[in-house]
């Protein structure tokens, strides 16, 4: 498994597990901004990771997204580690961070599916036709030597005769 994924597995599991945790009523009213901030950021880098994962599934180069998501996933720890400290307006910062780094994440997760996809298409395609057209002419030529050698042998018995 690429160690980029395994981080990003190990990042996501953690957010799941501390997703449940809702601090706002211990902090009071004040850091339902930052709360805000940081569970839209956290919702992104789920949808990110959910395309990341299924254009790997489907033979993608996804490393560098990888990086990407990996990066926006510590900018959410950043930011959540922030909010349990405090510090809601550095939450907010890490948060907005973490959102803006995503931005067209999940379209260009797609648009690496899809072309992996096609490539894929085009792979199969070009070994069942060239397979298909090469059986094809070792039919095609074996029938046409076996016809050779049957009228070369019927003009050596007319002459023999």
């Amino acid at each position: 498994m690429n160690r980029g994924l395994l981080n990003t597995c190990i990042l996501l599991t953690l957010l799941a597990f501390s997703a449940g945790r809702s601090p706002q009523a211990s902090l009071g009213a004040g850091s339902d901004d930052a709360w805000l901030a940081i569970s839209d950021a956290e919702t992104s880098v789920i949808d990110c990771y959910r395309a990341l994962y299924d254009a790997g599934r489907d033979g993608a180069n996804i490393t560098e997204l990888i990086s990407i998501l990996n990066e926006a996933g510590w900018l959410l720890s950043k930011a959540k580690l922030a909010y349990y400290s405090g510090d809601y307006e550095s939450a907010i910062g890490y948060a907005g961070e973490c959102l803006s780094m995503l931005e067209g994440f999940i379209e260009q997760a797609e648009i690496l599916r899809l072309k992996a996809k096609e490539a894929s298409w085009r792979d199969f395609m070009f070994n069942f036709v060239g397979s298909s057209i090469g059986a094809l002419f070792i039919a095609v030529g074996g029938y046409a030597v076996w016809l050779y050698l049957v009228r070369r042998e019927d003009h050596r018995g007319m002459r023999d005769n």
